[in-house]
């Protein structure tokens, strides 16, 4: 851009003696004019000849002519400097396609003040851009990062956008080291996408993902100036994704420069193929990836909420490919973070938080209330003494129930929101539509809003009612939609609902049926265009694909209890609910929602319902002549789960079996069924059967690829050896797991294998060895804040090391364990007690023995006696070593 600038002003500059180049480059540079300039070179808007006026005459040069005259005959020398860049031109298109949404004719139309016609280039870039809005990604240039900014505050509840991403409001996060250092997450992922291309955050919900991954996307774009950026969102009723568009979409924004495809939820049925597009530009070092997923998405193996066909279909499409990208984890959130937190906070507002110096307290607020500590913490600091309510519970917490009784019980303040009787009923089932859209992970729209309204009157009466909930629970972004809190905080509304509406079934029975409404009924659709005035994507997508959009609404409200299995008696049963699926979703929609509940009734300790629900399904889907396969391998696999909680080993085997034989086809899914069938085998005993049942699985993971699924079949392999007391071959087979692990990435796997060779090396009699291994394992898992898994090290250390009768190590090890729990903020059930009682068996003190004394007594008070005698036992054969 300068140097075509410089061109176009030496040609103009030729004409008039008394005018040089340098002039007119001064005028563009000026302030008054160089926001105009840093604009046009970023996004290729065209420059008016009025703007450049108006620079010239503040600027003041002597010519024979006119401003007028010399600004036009500027601006036709740009344009036609600038006519040779495709670049210009795809940055023009681009704009014009993403503010306005016109096609190709109206931009060019747009462009001819320019006096060019860049036809090609244009109608190739506007297409591009469409074929990525279809499939749910945002082009994103510099503009995106600098431009659209708010500090109304809200940010750290509603979560930071880019611009204020770039601005710095969010806390940039920070890994403990296990030499006492930190490392800041943005720079192992910057590291990791310019060394292998690809990196993927894992976490669990709301750990800080989506503001990380923001984060390094705005330091990436930052250091490569001309990148693009592709960015799809997690969460909504997103278009297809066809890998072969999004590689044609990455090879026109390639054109420009370096690309960074981003994906939220990645590891997801429907965003799992981006990893197709991974694997084409993997040698590629001007395309990188950055994706995350929850860790237990990467992590899955074969559990049985990760059995069925859609799994099988991610499993499938992972396997070969989790290899290519460097899993990152986020780190935990301890005191020293929080310090870090309550200190960015005060810098970014100006504000001094009244949690400031009380770290300590506020780290006990945030931990083992099952909910994400940074979710807790963003609302902790900005709210501090100001939190209200019960002293125990965190502000996330207050703020939730704060919000319900507002809208729910507080007769003033619900007065305040709404003025009439109807208007309070509409503005609770606003409200509850809000929460459960967005405890569902879909953006919160006004189309889905206005569904709830009985007429026109009523869709004007919904606009206001949101217009007064901005602020408290809505807050505006534009394009119809609005920004919420975090879904965890929809979840614990949900939950609120559910325990203190008597009509809480009902009431979100009809909110659901109201919302599903919206992709069955054409006319709810035409009324509200009508009050919006204009058509719009989502409305125009549901027109084209209505049953494809209703099913993929209803798995998402579906999701919600799956993940959040207290939240089942919303949803009823198959026989009892009263949401509506069958007309708008059609058979499949009903009988996936049969399943989920059936996973749901599973998580939350009701297994007779859960199979149930399973059978329904089945016999649903086989009235309808849906294809059985997938059906019937999600039934039986169902049904042996049911089978192996209840011991019913035999049961089990068969219903796995049928699964099998109806998966043959389908790699994933029969390997993973075929590691079931080892484990019934492993525990009825049949170390043979298990063994053959394990290496069958190996060989077909192989097949595919999928070197988790191989690391993972291997370690099966290993615990089947340990069980049959070959203790060498189990830890051969621990360390090609770990090799694997190790290669792809997975430190989570790393940390468990690290752990298992450690038994192995114990059950070989080889204490000084497994010692080493508990260790590393130990630090593994820290450094990833897995710890319950860090406590399992620690308490074999300490066996190891008493082994050994290195007692200071067995006791230091005691001490680190209790110093992470109690810094954890959980209670990891009576963990705390058996390593304090460890400790005093250690300490071979009068203090010693004294708390060996208590302790027994404790259990005693608890009916433990077995346990008490044994400690009191213990106490009284030191009376020698205490002088009597």
């Amino acid at each position: 851009v300068d140097d075509r600038t410089r061109t176009a002003a030496e040609a103009v500059a030729s004409d008039h003696p008394r005018l040089g180049a340098d002039h007119l480059i001064d005028a563009l540079e000026s302030a008054a004019f160089g926001e105009r300039v840093q604009s046009f070179e970023r996004r290729g808007e065209p420059l008016g000849t009025s703007a450049v006026t108006e620079t010239l005459r503040e600027r003041a040069v002597e010519t024979d002519t006119t401003a007028e005259t010399v600004a036009e005959a500027f601006v036709a020398e740009l344009a036609a400097a600038f006519a040779g860049e495709p670049v210009v031109w795809r940055r023009v298109a681009l704009e014009s396609v993403r503010r306005t949404g016109d096609g190709v004719e109206a931009l060019s139309d747009g462009i001819d003040s320019l006096r060019v016609d860049p036809a090609t280039t244009v109608e190739h870039t506007a297409a591009a851009a469409a074929t990525a809005a279809d499939q749910g990604f945002e082009w994103l240039t510099a503009a995106d990062f600098e431009t659209g900014h708010t500090d109304d505050g809200s940010c750290w509840r509603r979560g930071f956008g880019l611009p204020e991403v770039r601005d710095g409001y969010p806390l940039e996060r920070e890994r403990p080291l296990a030499d006492g250092g930190r490392r800041r997450l943005g720079e192992e992922l910057l590291d990791a996408l310019d060394s292998r291309g690809g990196a993927v955050l894992l976490g669990p919900a709301g750990s800080g993902k989506t503001t990380t991954t923001r984060a390094a996307m705005s330091a990436w774009e930052r250091q490569t100036d001309d990148g693009t950026v592709l960015y799809r969102t997690g969460g909504g009723v997103g278009g297809r994704f066809d890998p072969g568009e999004l590689g044609d979409t990455v090879e026109a924004a390639r054109a420009d420069g370096p690309v960074l495809v981003a994906v939220e939820e990645a590891v997801r049925h429907d965003t799992v193929p981006v990893f197709d597009v991974v694997e084409a530009y993997a040698d590629d070092p001007n395309v990188q990836f950055l994706l995350n997923s929850r860790a237990r998405r990467w992590d899955a193996d074969e559990t049985p909420a990760t059995v069925g066909v859609a799994s099988g279909r991610v499993r499938e499409t992972l396997a070969g490919r989790r290899e290519l990208l460097t899993p990152i984890r986020m780190p935990p959130v301890d005191t020293r973070e929080i310090e870090r937190f309550v200190a960015n906070y005060g810098r970014v507002t100006g504000d001094t938080p009244a949690v400031a110096g009380d770290e300590t307290a506020v780290h006990e607020q945030i931990h083992g209330r099952g909910v994400s500590p940074m979710s807790l913490l963003a609302y902790q600091v900005p709210a501090g003494d100001r939190a209200g309510g019960d002293d125990d519970q965190p502000a996330f917490v207050t703020h939730v129930s704060w919000t319900f009784e507002t809208i729910h019980d507080e007769p003033e303040s619900r007065e305040r929101l709404a003025d009439t009787e109807r208007e309070a009923t509409l503005l609770r089932r606003v409200a509850l539509a809000v929460n459960v859209v967005n405890a569902a992970e879909m953006p919160v729209r006004t189309e889905l809003l206005l569904a709830l309204a009985d007429d026109a009157t009523e869709r004007e009466t919904i606009l206001e009612l949101c217009s007064r909930l901005r602020g408290s629970l809505l807050f505006e972004r534009g394009d119809h939609a609005f920004d919420t809190n975090h879904p965890l905080w929809s979840r614990v509304y949900l939950s609120h609902h559910l325990e203190r509406q008597t009509a809480a079934t009902d009431e979100f029975e009809t909110v659901v049926n109201d919302l599903l409404a919206l992709f069955d009924d054409g006319d709810l659709r035409d009324g509200v265009r009508e009050t919006l005035g204009e058509d719009t994507e989502l409305l125009g997508r549901v027109e084209r694909e209505p049953a494809e959009t209703a099913r993929e609404f209803a798995a998402s409200l579906f999701g919600v209890g799956e993940r959040q299995p207290e939240l089942q008696p919303l949803y009823g049963t198959s026989v009892s609910s009263g949401i509506e699926l069958s007309e708008v979703g059609g058979t499949r929609a009903v009988v996936a929602a049969a399943f989920a509940r059936s996973r749901m009734f599973g998580a939350s300790g009701d297994p007779d319902y859960q199979l149930d629900e399973a059978e329904w399904a089945r016999k649903r889907a086989t009235a309808a002549a849906i294809d059985s396969g997938p059906v019937g391998v999600t039934y039986h696999t169902r049904r042996g789960d049911h089978a192996m909680q209840r011991e019913e080993l035999q049961d089990a085997r068969d219903h796995y079996r049928r699964a099998r034989t109806v998966a043959a086809s389908d790699g994933a899914v029969h390997a993973t069924i075929l590691g079931k069938l080892g484990e019934v085998a492993r525990r009825l005993g049949e170390h043979e059967r298990a063994r053959d049942r394990h290496e069958e699985r190996l060989a077909r993971f192989r097949e595919m690829g999928d070197r988790a699924g191989e690391a993972n079949s291997l370690d099966s392999l290993g615990a089947v050896a340990r069980e049959r007391d070959d203790y060498e071959t189990a830890e051969r087979h621990h360390r090609e797991a770990l090799a694997i692990d190790d290669d792809i990435g997975d430190r989570a796997r790393v940390a468990a294998r690290q752990f298992e060779i450690g038994v192995d090396a114990q059950r070989q009699g080889e204490p000084e060895r497994a010692l080493e291994w508990f260790r590393r394992s130990r630090r593994t898992h820290e450094d990833l804040g897995a710890d319950r898994e860090a406590l399992d090290s620690l308490e074999r250390t300490a066996d190891v090391a008493t082994e050994l009768q290195e007692f200071e190590v067995a006791r230091r090890a005691c001490a680190d364990a209790l110093t992470l729990i109690e810094e954890s903020g959980r209670a990891f059930g009576d963990r705390a007690r058996e390593f304090r009682v460890r400790d005093a068996r250690l300490d071979v003190t009068p203090d010693g023995t004294l708390r060996l004394y208590y302790h027994a007594l404790v259990y005693a008070d608890d009916g433990e006696f077995t346990t008490a005698a044994g400690l009191l036992r213990a106490a009284w054969q030191r009376r020698t070593v205490h002088d009597g």
